[in-house]
């Protein structure tokens, strides 16, 4: 497998950049829920430094995924059969989990900081607060908590868009993200 992507092929870099994210975005929308629906009191110390540490660390991977790939000369292109509409689709959707992630981690971020709370980042660093601002903290987590659910709706569709890929119009779209050889 080629490291670099071609016009018709995912490189090994981007194809791991894509599944790192993807297993961490899902983990910090799961742990996101259960601290959100089901942990209270002590219980939910861990998880959140957890979450915000995590969280932390997507702001600048997606920064650095993106930057990477907007530098590159040759992507790859979407798959010649491509509807009008799926063309359409997978465009707005590729911005929509760019943005949404961004969003969220920046919200989570602003969460914190404007309640006057640091940001351990694993005990390699920490952002200090900026003070108690409620109606900054406040607005933050009415984006963190609706910019979740709408980033699950959105992770949901994109997986669902690649499963009907596959499996319904048995294009190469899941293979190519996938690193396989692409079939006829």
């Amino acid at each position: 497998m080629q490291l670099r992507d071609d016009a018709k092929t995912y490189g090994a870099i981007s194809i791991v950049n894509h599944w790192v994210l993807a297993i961490g975005i899902i983990g910090l929308l799961i742990s996101g829920l259960v601290i959100a629906e089901l942990l209270s009191g002590p219980a939910r110390a861990p998880w959140v430094w957890w979450h915000k540490a995590f969280g932390f660390v997507a702001i600048f991977w997606i920064i650095w995924m993106e930057a990477a790939h907007r530098l590159q000369k040759v992507r790859p292109q979407p798959d010649p059969n491509y509807t009008a509409f799926e063309l359409t689709a997978r465009k707005i959707s590729h911005h929509f989990l760019v943005i949404g992630t961004l969003a969220l981690a920046i919200s989570g971020s602003f969460m914190s900081v404007f309640r006057g709370r640091e940001i351990d980042v694993f005990g390699w660093f920490a952002v200090p607060p900026v003070g108690e601002i409620p109606w900054i903290a406040d607005s933050a987590n009415f984006v963190h908590t609706w910019g979740g659910y709408l980033l699950i709706a959105a992770v949901l569709a994109h997986a669902g868009a690649a499963l009907k890929h596959h499996f319904v119009s048995r294009d190469n779209t899941l293979a190519r993200m996938l690193g396989r050889r692409q079939h006829a």
